[in-house]
């Protein structure tokens, strides 16, 4: 997986036949989570069907002005929503769940886990 400051390529213009003179490039920033959960498995079946279209997607898990630093789009969590940004819902909500064992609560008798 590439380091967090690095673009990740979904397709290169290696890939293209030399014909397609309208490509484009479309580029995006995500938190690494957001990158292998959610568009992961987005990122074929959208090439496929916009072959025309190259992918460079960076993750990065700092809060980063998209159109300052000049992404196409921005994948965030629903609460990291700038008020003035479109957004279009990815996937259905994410349930998160931190886990211990048995040992690691009577460690700290304060620590509240169901």
């Amino acid at each position: 997986m590439p380091s967090s400051a690095e673009p990740m390529s979904a397709t290169t213009k290696t890939d293209r036949p030399a014909s397609m003179a309208d490509s484009a490039t479309a580029t995006g920033n995500a938190p690494p989570p957001a990158i292998d959960l959610v568009l992961a498995p987005m990122v074929a079946p959208f090439l496929k069907a916009c072959p025309q279209i190259e992918l460079e997607i960076v993750g990065d898990s700092s809060f980063v002005d998209i159109v300052a630093a000049g992404f196409d789009a921005g994948v965030r969590y629903g609460e990291h929503l700038a008020q003035d940004m479109i957004a279009v819902s990815l996937s259905p909500p994410q349930r998160y769940a931190v886990v211990a064992s048995p040992r690691v609560k009577t460690r700290d008798r304060s620590a509240s886990i169901r």
